[in-house]
């Protein structure tokens, strides 16, 4: 959106380093701010490690052209959405007139801002207004949900939907996954629901909300017996549920990179190494970053799980990662 889009990204309030967009070279380049490499937060081990010659040379890193990664550093295409995601920002561009041409996946980024999932920030985002929490009418955002998706090439910003538009934008542009979710805090005791960016207050915890799609196939109740099974298994998983609104049942799951208000910092197997998509080459990465034998434990259910239940969604932007504060991986 800007010739000098330079983007900050933040970890926890701290700036990790800069980003921007080479148009002759067509992939970004990153390079950390040097603070940030003495803090021993290793972000990204095994691609961009901050303890790398590279880095301690202050030597750019360059983005992955493959077209998973859209020529971002694989560490930091991950806070990108998948189709669901996509489909929003380019109906959304389109509202306001913006080419899709002159978009690059830095801009993208940008207009993601403080809404990724995990715990890295891009700066400047922009501007939709600040992540203040706001009631959401599940209902009604579903069924403007559904309309953007099945009128992906017509539905567009207008007067009449800006309001229910900037609320889309906000709770279900980040992500992953191609069919539609929404970013949710939910009060278990009086059932209510707010949106789940930013802050939320006491009393709220922070889910993932998988709108049913509605059709014949009951995705969200069979998504609930798969969680039933899962942990019958022995396999640890966040806490699940089933909640209608109007006639239509959706799938919560309680958000893993979420503690309260604080960000958990996440990488999916595809970011964390590029290249690895077989269990065996999960279970190589498991070692590589010198994890506790209770994860290789838990693999190893979920991949028995996986194969006895027939679950063909176990590629390599569905195993994730997940750093603490102190910089320790699990």
């Amino acid at each position: 959106m800007m010739d000098t889009n330079v983007v900050m990204i933040k970890l926890w309030g701290m700036p990790v380093g800069y980003l921007s967009w080479d148009k002759k070279a067509d992939c970004a380049v990153f390079e950390y701010e040097l603070d940030f490499l003495d803090k021993g937060l290793d972000i990204a081990p095994l691609t961009m490690s901050i303890n790398s010659p590279r880095s301690k040379k202050h030597i750019p890193w360059t983005g992955d052209k493959d077209r998973l990664y859209l020529g971002l550093p694989p560490a930091f295409a991950d806070s990108l959405p998948d189709k669901w995601g996509h489909s929003l920002f380019s109906a959304w561009l389109r509202g306001n007139k913006i080419s899709t041409k002159k978009i690059t996946p830095v801009d993208h980024l940008s207009f993601i801002g403080s809404r990724a999932m995990g715990a890295l920030e891009y700066e400047p985002a922009q501007s939709l207004g600040a992540d203040s929490v706001f009631p959401v009418d599940v209902e009604k955002l579903y069924a403007f949900a559904k309309e953007v998706l099945n009128d992906r090439e017509t539905t567009i910003l207008n007067a009449e939907n800006s309001v229910l538009w900037q609320d889309l934008i906000k709770i279900s542009s980040s992500p992953g996954g191609k069919h539609p979710k929404a970013i949710v805090a939910v009060n278990e005791s009086t059932g209510e629901v707010i949106s789940g960016q930013g802050n939320i207050p006491e009393g709220f915890e922070h889910f993932i909300l998988k709108y049913d799609d509605n059709s014949t196939y009951p995705y969200a109740k069979l998504e609930y017996v798969y969680y039933q099974m899962a942990l019958a298994a022995g396999i640890t998983m966040m806490t699940s549920e089933l909640r209608s609104y109007g006639n239509v049942t959706h799938f919560l799951t309680r958000r893993f990179d979420r503690v309260k208000n604080i960000r958990i910092h996440t990488q999916t197997l595809a970011a964390m190494s590029p290249g690895s998509d077989s269990y065996e080459d999960l279970f190589a990465v498991i070692r590589r970053l010198n994890l506790p034998y209770e994860d290789l434990r838990q693999q190893y259910l979920r991949m028995v799980f996986n194969v006895l239940a027939r679950n063909v969604d176990d590629h390599n932007k569905n195993f994730s990662f997940c750093m603490t504060n102190d910089g320790i991986w699990r």
